[in-house]
């Protein structure tokens, strides 16, 4: 199933019987380093995601964030699968962001301008959401100092957008 349809479901179904989803809980790390616990119960599944938040990863070459994703089978509770979930974890994320734009534009007109903070991979995906609820998206603003010193921000709107006709505006 496509992440907005499913996200928009597990938003809807929070409170309902069955669904389960405690608080989180954080570790502080040195630094802006964090890690991050969360677990949950949805239709009977249950399992929990840990990940870390690295700021300075992205400087070395390496992703800020790694997650790993644990799935428990609902019978016996033994862990049925495993799996590195920084993409899980980033497409929950930007498709939550779009869900929430749907609800603030019901009724309205759509929007034709977005804006954005910072361009990383979470972003990417959100951006990809909301040009598939809103297809009449036109411009884009991005405020991602990092990426724009690096002379890489008109490289990776291209590779997030391909030739689309939208306009970028750089913040």
């Amino acid at each position: 199933e496509k992440p907005l349809p499913l996200r928009a479901r597990d938003w809807l179904s929070l409170g309902s019987p069955g669904t389960v989803s405690p608080a989180n809980s954080f570790l502080r790390l040195s630094g802006s380093r964090r890690s991050i616990a969360l677990t949950g119960l949805v239709a009977g599944r249950f399992g929990s995601k840990w990940i870390a938040s690295y700021p300075d990863n992205p400087h070395l070459g390496l992703p800020r964030a790694s997650a790993t994703i644990s799935l428990n089978d609902p019978e016996t509770g033994r862990v049925s699968s495993v799996v590195e979930g920084s993409i899980v974890s980033a497409e929950r994320t930007a498709a939550s962001a779009a869900v929430a734009a749907i609800a603030l534009y019901e009724g309205r007109e759509p929007p034709r301008e977005v804006a954005l903070v910072g361009f990383g991979p979470i972003n990417r995906a959100a951006l990809r959401h909301l040009r598939e609820v809103f297809p009449g998206i036109r411009e884009l603003a991005i405020a991602d100092p990092a990426l724009h010193a690096s002379g890489k921000l008109s490289e990776a709107f291209l590779d997030a957008t391909g030739d689309s006709g939208l306009r970028l505006v750089v913040l």
